[in-house]
């Protein structure tokens, strides 16, 4: 995990809570992938997931409630120098 300091600042948030947060999803995901699992985000909801048949979609295991965004996960350093991601209209 990388933790964006000044990102966190900026936003209002303390870093080391973010840090927290962070390192609890890093776990919940690697346990997640320990099991064959896979994690997804997209359409405001986020799933567990199974890949078992290449020629069908993956099987959804779970539903999880909270916001979840999903997009190609990249970013980029804006003209002030703070990391961020895709814009959404």
């Amino acid at each position: 995990m990388i933790l964006y300091d000044d990102e966190c600042r900026k936003a209002g948030t303390d870093p080391k809570k973010v840090a927290a947060v962070a390192q609890r999803l890093e776990r919940a995901v690697k346990d997640a992938n320990q099991l064959g699992l896979e994690v997804f985000g997209g359409m405001g909801g986020g799933t567990l997931r199974y890949r078992d048949d290449d020629s069908k979609g993956p099987l959804i295991l779970a539903d999880m409630s909270g916001l979840w965004d999903g997009g190609d996960g990249g970013f980029i350093e804006d003209d002030e120098g703070f990391n961020r991601g895709e814009y959404h209209i």
